[in-house]
């Protein structure tokens, strides 16, 4: 048995916020930001997004919002990557060896 593809269950939490029109593009948008910031950062967004009053409903570009989030976020050193913190430590390392 596979484990659960997280883009999608991402993705799926994306679509669950009032105001988001489901487009098969997101896949593929969620996907990048996941891959840059990380499932943590990505949650901390939803959870920016959802605790507004209106949620996305008055959000003209969404996913553009969106990224700007996880762009502070990301700034805010609260980014999670996974993927490009190991290939920093292996590349660390690989210098001190």
């Amino acid at each position: 048995m596979t484990a659960p593809n997280p883009v999608t269950q991402l993705t799926k939490q994306w679509f669950e916020i009032k105001g988001i029109k489901q487009d098969r593009r997101a896949y593929g948008f969620i996907g990048k930001l996941y891959k840059q910031y990380g499932e943590e950062t990505l949650l901390q967004a939803f959870d920016a997004v959802k605790s507004r009053p209106t949620q996305a409903e008055d959000i003209k570009r969404p996913q553009e919002y969106l990224r700007g989030i996880c762009r502070k976020l990301g700034v805010a050193s609260s980014a999670v990557n996974k993927e490009g913190r190991q290939q920093l430590e292996h590349m660390m390392q690989d210098l001190f060896k």
